[in-house]
């Protein structure tokens, strides 16, 4: 598996000694996105986070400085509690979801329900846009966004998108 030394005394990212914990959400979007563990002991400068999650920048240090790790049974362990801890108390699904761009449903929910960031997804409508069929139920903004959630989760397309939302919200309140 792919991940960073494990640090306490200064920044992994630019090995200052300006260092913060780091929060839950940046450690838990490493993994799903880029498949890299960060102990979650480790520190970081608080330059390299915006809202909660490492910037762009940062990312791409981090990911060049990347090596192959190994965990021992304890660390997995750890590791899959404090995923498992992320889950269950910070991502709380909005109550209605669409992805029209009129909405402003925030980037991470993008990153965690479809894969794509909010920047990446437009250009997605456009592209299979000529290819859709629309219907006055929903728009193709949310009909890709529902389809890449089915992809995402392992749904079959034939389930309602509201099925999909209740048993994800469910699944997190388990």
């Amino acid at each position: 598996m792919r991940g960073v030394s494990h640090t306490q005394a200064q920044c992994f990212v630019c090995g200052l000694e300006r260092r913060n914990r780091i929060p839950v959400a940046a450690i838990q979007y490493m993994f799903d996105i880029h498949d890299l563990y960060i102990p979650p002991a480790n520190r970081a400068c608080a330059t390299h986070l915006d809202n909660g999650l490492f910037n762009q920048s940062a990312i791409t240090l981090i990911m060049e400085k990347s090596l192959d790790v190994q965990l021992d049974q304890e660390t997995t362990l750890e590791f899959m509690k404090l995923l498992r801890m992320r889950q269950e108390t910070e991502i709380v699904p909005p109550k209605s979801m669409t992805f029209d761009e009129a909405r402003n449903l925030p980037e991470k929910y993008y990153k965690i329900f479809l894969g794509v960031s909010k920047s990446e997804f437009p250009h997605l409508v456009d592209f299979v846009k000529p290819h859709m069929r629309c219907s006055s139920n929903s728009s193709v903004h949310d009909l890709v966004g529902m389809n890449l959630m089915f992809l995402r989760m392992g749904y079959p397309q034939e389930v309602s998108k509201h099925a999909i939302i209740s048993d994800f919200t469910r699944h997190l309140l388990n």
